[in-house]
């Protein structure tokens, strides 16, 4: 799952936001080829569309042009004094009765943060600047979208061992802001084959800030 790592940074790169305005993610779609070997040398290619709704569809390939993995993402403009009226929505409503496994991460310090942007290229203050993330009404900066989407993977691996992802689609419902861990409940979906799963990533209070459904590798 180091691909949402090393390409969210380069969809916004070319897209600065204004003053007042932000640049949000809404969705994130990913489908792994193969892993990338260690060390191994790869590329991607970035195709932008949209204004008002950024749309991202990136692909990574390795240095013989084979396939590794597709990303797809939606993001948004929004004025930065309406962020904080996005608000997460309780893991209660948001699984709605779903058998649930639990894990939950270390605390996602600003120092683990300030790597992932600088390896990204992530120009989103939010990210970084607390006294700015404080003007939008946060209580704190704001842990990425991908860097969310690449905690699934781990967690994964103790809920449910040997499951190894193919896709995985997530929808991001509000800010997390950082120092805290990320609770990471987990529940399977259509069918008895676990070959599908739904999770969900929330913060200490059990609000739900993202959900995805991932499927595994056949």
């Amino acid at each position: 799952m180091a691909v949402p790592e090393l390409l969210a940074g380069q969809i916004g790169s070319d897209f600065r936001p204004e003053p007042k305005q932000i640049l949000v993610h809404e969705s994130l779609f990913i489908a792994c080829h193969r892993r990338p070997d260690e060390a191994e040398r790869f590329s991607f290619s970035v195709a932008l569309s949209g204004a008002e709704m950024l749309g991202a569809d990136i692909e990574l390939v390795d240095g013989r042009d084979g396939k590794l993995a597709r990303l797809q993402a939606q993001l948004r403009w929004i004025d930065l004094a309406a962020l904080s009226r996005i608000k997460p929505i309780s893991l209660t409503r948001a699984a709605r009765g779903a058998d649930l496994a639990h894990t939950r991460t270390g605390i996602v310090t600003q120092s683990a943060i300030d790597v992932f942007v600088r390896l990204c290229g992530d120009p989103n203050p939010l990210h970084t600047d607390r006294d700015y993330a404080l003007t939008a009404g946060l209580k704190g900066t704001v842990i990425p979208g991908a860097m969310l989407a690449a905690l699934v993977a781990p967690a994964l691996r103790v809920a449910h061992p040997g499951f190894d992802i193919a896709t995985l689609s997530m929808r991001f419902l509000a800010p997390m802001v950082s120092a805290q861990g990320v609770k990471i409940s987990v529940c399977e979906i259509g069918g008895d084959d676990g070959r599908r799963l739904r999770v969900f990533l929330s913060d200490g209070d059990d609000g739900v800030a993202a959900i995805g459904d991932v499927s595994a590798v056949a």
